[in-house]
């Protein structure tokens, strides 16, 4: 993590160690990972990726929830609020990961319209403002899972009931 100039692949690895584990149904390992890689993440494709991944680890939790909340024994009220604060944290990162997004992108606008009022209006060097830009390069990689259950929801409507549908596998690409 501290070598110089690896922090893209170490945001890759943990992205994709949070897929499987959310794949596995290991939602607490998941949770490690993603806020781990929502520590290294500073650009908006990976901003991006990273509200994909945690939104589907949202949308996987939710029926286990709904299916717990109907059990009255001891070991499911605990499971419950596990699962609870589990959703919660989740919750708590896409809301920050969201608040992110934003910053950069309205900091990428900044300095779109300070580069453009610059070739109109030549700003002196001493009364520029600097702005830090990310690199705009967009990822050559996807989270495998997310874009499998993805595809898989929007071709739910295209199954009968009663029809086997196929399940998604876990792939590390």
């Amino acid at each position: 993590m501290k070598s110089i100039g690896k922090r893209p692949l170490a945001f890759k690895y943990k992205v994709k160690a949070a897929e499987q584990a959310i794949c596995r149904g290991a939602f607490n390992d998941g949770l490690n990972f993603v806020d781990k890689a929502a520590k290294m993440a500073v650009t908006k494709s990976e901003l991006r990726v990273l509200i994909a991944v945690i939104s589907r680890a949202l949308d996987d939790l939710s029926p286990q929830l709904k299916k717990s909340n109907g059990k009255v024994r001891r070991l499911s009220v605990n499971r419950s609020n596990a699962l609870t604060c589990t959703i919660a944290a989740y919750m708590q990162l896409k809301i920050n990961a969201e608040a992110a997004l934003d910053k950069v992108s309205k900091s990428s606008n900044v300095t779109a319209k300070l580069s453009s009022d610059a070739e109109v209006s030549p700003i002196p060097v001493s009364n520029r403002i600097i702005v830090s830009r990310q690199p705009s390069a967009k990822l050559n990689w996807q989270p495998s899972y997310v874009a499998a259950r993805n595809s898989m929801e929007k071709s739910a409507g295209d199954i009968k009931p009663g029809e086997p549908s196929e399940k998604s596998n876990c792939i590390i690409s």
